[in-house]
């Protein structure tokens, strides 16, 4: 937990018994009083601030110093790490990763950019917002420390901007590190500290529904598992490739994140589908071959390069997507990274294979419960948002032939009605009462458009289906 408060509640009392202080050159005075209360104190400081913070901390009695170090900062600092701790054995060296988000659900946005409404409405999948990527990345890029992260509240309602935090959001960001085996730094409003430091009635009644839960996660085990999973990414840069794993996280994809040095090592039988952020060179390629051999489908972002798949003839997707057959399954080489993550991760979890060239008799379920979006009449011009690129169409998008499995299956392939010409007569049915919800972002329809994809793999679904 982050304090910044003079004053702090026992360590007992407040179920928490490791506090972070942020360092200001010098040993502040909320170091000592927090050591004479129970807790063991660490220092939060930057990686130029490391040595004298170490130094001052082993004379201080403290803990440990935990260094804040973004992603694309790790190479350059665990040199560093590595000689602190052998010049300071007593004490524990962390490193700390800033850029966590706020967990949470956002639904009902209108977000305007360049002139354009964007709406998300209920009857579209909730926009969650989840450090699960961050984890997963942090896992494989530092196997040595648990991973940690912090975040700042970031509320869009202006009014609970001014309240803070409710009990129900720190017990989401508790459960939530707690869930994915992480250690997390929660950040206290200074206004909670001073209450909770002078005894107030109202800030115990808060921190007293969050406390269990703090507790029940400190004492669990973080025992390192790997994750079931049947799709694997593998990764070099934390850069361009985290918004992509974002994704595929949001769309509930039980995905695994590996190191380049997994191609040639790790046993991967039970990944379906591999997708490559990094250039593999010849051991790695030979792996990949066999993984498509065998029935897998491999996608390459951005590895231009000379490969054995490359003799068989060549498929052009698309603009920028080239496939290759390779023995009961395909590569796949993206020229360019992925500008539309969100539609990358449509084509990486599809279940079934929804080509252009569908007929519209196996669309004629979708077709009767179509609806489009809410009425926004009083709002400015409303259309897609404009892609960066073209590279990611729906439509044009990966095509994978085998595609991960969901934590939910489908209910069943759309059926084929012969009677398409009869849909007059159809007998509408109930509209179900709990609508399940599968887009993150739904965009207002235009003139002669409906506003999102069908998905008719599963019947009775309330969703508008793709125009033709």
């Amino acid at each position: 937990m982050h304090w910044t408060n003079s004053a702090a509640p026992t360590a007992k009392r407040l179920g928490v018994d490791e506090l972070v202080v942020s360092w200001d050159g010098g040993a502040s005075p909320i170091m000592k009083a927090a050591r004479g209360r129970g807790y063991r104190v660490y220092v939060e400081a930057s990686p130029q601030q490391a040595a004298a913070v170490a130094e001052a901390s082993a004379k201080l009695g403290l803990a440990g110093v935990i260094l804040n170090v973004r992603q694309r900062e790790r190479q350059g600092a665990q040199a560093a790490l590595r000689k602190l701790r052998s010049t300071y054995p007593q004490l524990r060296f962390l490193l700390l990763n800033p850029d966590g988000k706020q967990p949470q659900m956002k639904g009902g946005l209108i977000i305007k950019r360049d002139a354009i409404l964007e709406i998300s409405s209920p009857t579209a999948q909730p926009w969650i917002d989840t450090n699960l990527a961050l984890i997963r990345i942090e896992q494989v890029s530092d196997p040595e420390q648990i991973p940690l992260y912090t975040f700042s509240w970031n509320f869009s309602d202006p009014a609970q901007q001014e309240r803070g935090p409710t009990a129900e959001d720190y017990l989401l960001a508790v459960a939530e590190a707690g869930a994915f085996h992480a250690d997390l730094i929660l950040d206290l409003p200074e206004e909670l500290q001073k209450g909770l430091a002078q005894n107030n009635a109202s800030a115990w009644a808060v921190w007293n529904q969050v406390k269990p839960f703090v507790e029940f996660y400190s004492t669990a085990t973080k025992a390192r598992r790997k994750p079931a999973a049947n799709v694997g990414v593998v990764i070099d840069n934390f850069e361009t490739s985290y918004e992509a794993v974002n994704l595929l996280a949001r769309h509930n994809i039980p995905f695994r994140v590996l190191h380049p040095s997994d191609l040639k090592s790790v046993d991967l039988n039970g990944f379906e589908v591999i997708v490559v952020f990094a250039k593999p060179d010849k051991e790695a390629a030979a792996r990949i071959s066999e993984i498509a051999a065998r029935g897998g489908t491999v996608v390459l972002v951005e590895s231009a390069g000379s490969y054995p798949w490359q003799t068989a003839q060549p498929e052009r997707m698309n603009e920028h997507t080239v496939s290759y057959v390779v023995g009961k399954g395909r590569v796949l080489e993206l020229s360019e990274p992925v500008t539309d993550p969100e539609t990358f991760a449509q084509d990486i979890r599809r279940q079934d294979r929804f080509h252009e060239e569908i007929l519209v008799e196996d669309h004629v379920l979708a077709l009767v419960g179509a609806q489009c979006s809410e009425d926004v009449a009083g709002l400015a011009e409303v259309r897609p948002a404009p892609r960066q690129r073209n590279g990611l169409h729906v439509g044009d998008g990966l095509d994978l032939p085998r595609v991960a499995e969901r934590s939910v299956e489908p209910q069943d392939r759309s059926p084929v009605v012969h009677d398409e010409g009869d849909i007059a007569r159809e007998v509408q049915g109930v509209e179900p009462r709990v609508e399940i919800p599968r887009m993150i972002r739904e965009l207002v329809c235009r003139r002669r458009r409906f506003s999102r994809l069908a998905h008719p793999d599963e019947v009775r679904r309330e969703t508008s289906p793709e125009p033709r």
